[in-house]
């Protein structure tokens, strides 16, 4: 059943029966007007998308129809959606009255977040900052090719400093050899269904200059590590033949090193925050790959850590082994062979753990939800979603 919340914003309940007199709540994110000048004939209505999803899911799903144009630049769609959300939360978590002294209390309610393209990066910018124990939160988030880093930067020359490997995201296969892969966003620059060229003039229209793209909330990798540019290259082409040459590239560096991305951390100590489900899912050829790949790493990192400082992720009491081997070093030396052992058990629980809370999907081509070449794969996508979504929120 479907109820129009207002001229822009809609809610999709499910048709099917629910065990719970308050179905858990899911909030979908159009993709905004990233692609909106390309022929969209094959693409799903968003509406048909939300229904779907509400119908696979049990849950009541919101449609939250933000702003963005060129009048309308960033922050006015973070502020739309934090706007919307504290709006579900108010009127769609159910209160009751208790029998224990007659004191009213509110129902702490699950709430989801999906979205694709820009609806991806500001579900991801939600789930991260509406996370906050002891009331109604997001506990699960599922989004599509977000774009979740606005500044396009080349990868650090020096590694990520995180104990989690590559390993179980990126194939081997990939990684074979001496010659430093080709970004992404380098890469796939010409894919005809995400154009990286589309990217960047996205980017001119919906930020009024460079340094709001540095905005975590804009960039929501940015609240894992720092951005690695001061100030952000404008870039005109993400095409090899824009790249400066090596030896102005070489003499750059010289004069002025860009700064390293440097990991944060996120959430900070004592924040209240945890950390929700999630699940990314990004195309094998989509110039977003590289950016959706690395902020997995990264909130896999974060949930480890998340669970050091809680007594290990899900509990379990995996603290002492983790700080035991932290302070002996990555070698283990100063624990004792049997120390060293359960503290590199528990490292790899914790991981395994991680790896189960963030999940990384990777599809062929480009990981569209609703735009495929007019057959039912979009509608298997979503129902794949949904069945994520009820094990994620129980």
């Amino acid at each position: 059943m479907h109820t129009r919340l207002t001229s822009h914003n809609s809610i999709h309940h499910p048709l099917t029966n629910t065990r719970s007199a308050h179905p858990p709540i899911i909030i979908y994110l159009p993709p905004g007007p990233v692609l909106a000048h390309f022929n969209t004939s094959a693409a799903t209505p968003d509406s048909i998308v939300a229904s779907t999803l509400a119908s696979n899911t049990s849950a009541t799903v919101v449609q939250l129809n933000y702003r963005l144009s060129s009048q309308h630049q960033y922050p006015t769609p973070i502020h739309d959606v934090l706007t919307g959300y504290d709006w579900i939360v108010r009127h769609l978590a159910p209160s009751w009255v208790t029998r224990h002294g007659a004191t009213k209390r509110e129902k702490v309610l699950k709430i989801g977040v999906c979205g694709s393209l820009m609806g991806g990066s500001l579900a991801t910018m939600l789930a991260l900052t509406e996370c906050r124990l002891g009331g109604s939160r997001i506990v699960a988030a599922a989004v599509a090719e977000p774009i979740v880093d606005w500044v396009f930067a080349p990868p650090s020359r020096s590694a990520v400093d995180t104990d989690l490997t590559d390993e179980d995201i990126v194939p081997r296969a990939q990684k074979r050899g001496k010659a430093k892969p080709v970004p992404s966003h380098v890469q796939h620059a010409s894919n005809p269904l995400l154009p990286a060229s589309t990217l960047l003039a996205a980017r001119d229209r919906f930020f009024r200059s460079p340094d709001a793209w540095l905005d975590p909330f804009a960039s929501p990798l940015l609240f894992f590590r720092t951005p690695g540019v001061a100030p952000p290259p404008v870039l005109t082409s993400f095409s090899p033949s824009s790249t400066p040459s090596s030896s102005s590239r070489e003499d750059a560096e010289t004069a002025a090193p860009p700064p390293r991305k440097s990991p944060r951390v996120y959430p900070p100590t004592g924040s209240g925050l945890r950390l929700p489900n999630m699940r990314v899912t990004v195309g094998e050829e989509s110039v977003l790959r590289d950016q959706g790949v690395e902020f997995v790493k990264y909130m896999r990192r974060a949930v480890v850590r998340e669970g050091e400082r809680n007594g290990g992720v899900g509990g379990g009491g995996k603290t002492e082994y983790l700080d035991g081997l932290r302070s002996a070093g990555e070698s283990g030396e100063g624990l004792g062979e049997d120390g060293a052992r359960e503290g590199g058990a528990a490292r790899a629980q914790a991981e395994a753990e991680a790896e189960k809370q963030v999940v990384l999907e990777t599809v062929p081509r480009v990981g569209l939800w609703g735009r495929s070449s007019g057959d039912e794969r979009w509608r298997r996508s979503i129902e794949d979603v949904g069945a994520w979504f009820r094990g994620a929120m129980g």
